[in-house]
This record gives structure tokens, sequence and C-alpha cells, in this order.
């Protein structure tokens, strides 16, 4: 072996210990997740029940813990608006099948019924379905689409189910 050969050896062996592969958002630094009780998404077509973890949208910090493993119920929204967003990829797929939801199917957030309004793809850059102030409750379902495009997101905006009763009197005589 060549004596810059033998350098270069003793020069790796010297840098081994410092060249070690490290998670782009590394474990000390994240938040501890917790999850409150009676928070929990139900979608009976898609066999979906998950629990709700409650996370700053706009902390990446705080939200991508909670993503690992649970649905993520967004902290900085208007008070009619329930925003909650999950992965939909192979390693976590919480939401993989979120875009076979139709027009009129039904989503349970805490024992309340919701059915589905509206589906649509917006640009990963769009912002507007979080930071809507709805005049009325609205629940949004958050993902990737399939097939793992990141730069897009999958928005499921859902209406509580209304319940029309009437004031039954006897009949008179």
């Amino acid at each position: 072996m060549t004596a810059g050969g033998r350098a270069l050896l003793i020069l790796l062996f010297l840098l081994i210990p410092f060249l070690r592969v490290r998670p782009i958002f590394p474990a000390d630094t994240f938040k501890e997740v917790k999850i409150e009780k009676n928070n929990l998404l139900e979608i009976p077509i898609l066999n979906l029940s998950e629990e709700i973890v409650p996370a700053n949208p706009f902390n990446i910090k705080e939200y991508m813990p909670v993503l690992n493993n649970h649905v993520a119920r967004a902290t900085e929204t208007s008070d009619k608006l329930i925003y909650l967003f999950a992965h939909s990829d192979k390693s976590k797929p919480i939401f993989a099948n979120l875009n076979f939801l139709a027009e009129n199917d039904t989503v349970i957030f805490n024992s309340k019924k919701y059915y589905v309004a509206d589906k649509k793809i917006v640009v990963a850059t769009d912002l507007s379905p979080i930071e809507q102030n709805p005049p009325d409750e609205t629940l949004i379902l958050q993902t990737c689409p399939p097939g793992g495009s990141y730069n897009k997101r999958l928005i499921v905006t859902a209406k509580p189910v209304v319940y029309l009763t009437r004031n039954l009197r006897p009949l008179e005589n």
C-alpha cells in the first residue's frame, strides 16, 4: 500500500465516528404526542376508525410525529372549521383510501355524523382549505392524493347531517 493510500485509510478511520446517518427530523427535537380522549374519526364505508391528535399544521416539528401513527387535527383554524389530516402513502396509509369517498358518504367525528359534500385536488401550496372561515360547521379531511404526489393535496369537505323534526301535537276533536 502506498503512503497516500495509507494516509487516506487513516483519515477515513478517524472520520467514521463523525459520519453517522441522521434522520431528516431528529426524534429528540419533536414534541411528545398526546392523544386526547373522545377524539375519534370513523368512516364506515372505508372501515376506518382512528384516534385524533391535535397538532399545529404550520409547525413541522409538532405535526410530523403525530402523522407517523395518527390523524392530526389542526389547532390553528377558525371556530367552525374542523381540519383533519393524515398520510396516505405506503408506510403510513391511514388515509390511503380517502379518494374512494363519494358524495353523501358518512363520516363520523366524535359521534357526530357528517356527509361528504365535495372532493377536490389542490396544489400543496394552496392554503385556502385550512385558512377558510366557513359560515357553517365544516369538516375537512386532507391527504396527499394516491400515487404519492407530494405537490398536491386531496381535500374532502363534509357537512353535518341535519335531522329535521316536527312538532307533533295530538289531534283535537
